[in-house]
């Protein structure tokens, strides 16, 4: 189960993926097909350039990733998670150099979050 695992973590003290602490219920594509209002304006938040290339790609193929509803105005009436500006530079970096493991473990507030996608 979801518990199961993040009592697996919490016993060996490993940090998740940044994405986790800022909110994330699951770490996929930024930009998941299957991403809900609040993740999917997250994600423009931490990334807008990347948000309106795909948006642009909807305008260019006239077909629209969230099949009803442009992009934009998906993310629009969505709200972004509250994030901490340095664990997005850490999310975001081509490079990650914080350790694996934490002597200060923390439950993220991704945490049994939304999990939006295929089950």
């Amino acid at each position: 189960s979801e518990k199961e695992v993040w009592s697996i973590i919490e016993k060996y003290r490993v940090r998740v993926h940044p994405a986790y602490y800022l909110g994330f219920g699951r770490v996929s594509c930024k930009f998941c097909i299957f991403g809900s209002r609040d993740q999917l304006s997250s994600a423009f938040a931490i990334s807008p350039d990347q948000g309106l290339r795909i948006a642009g790609y909807e305008d260019q193929f006239g077909v629209t990733m969230k099949r009803k509803e442009r992009l934009v105005d998906f993310i629009a009436s969505g709200t972004p998670y509250p994030m901490d500006s340095a664990i997005v530079s850490l999310a975001t970096s081509d490079e990650y150099t914080e350790s694996i493991f934490t002597d200060n473990w923390v439950l993220p507030s991704g945490a049994f979050g939304e999990s939006c996608g295929p089950v």
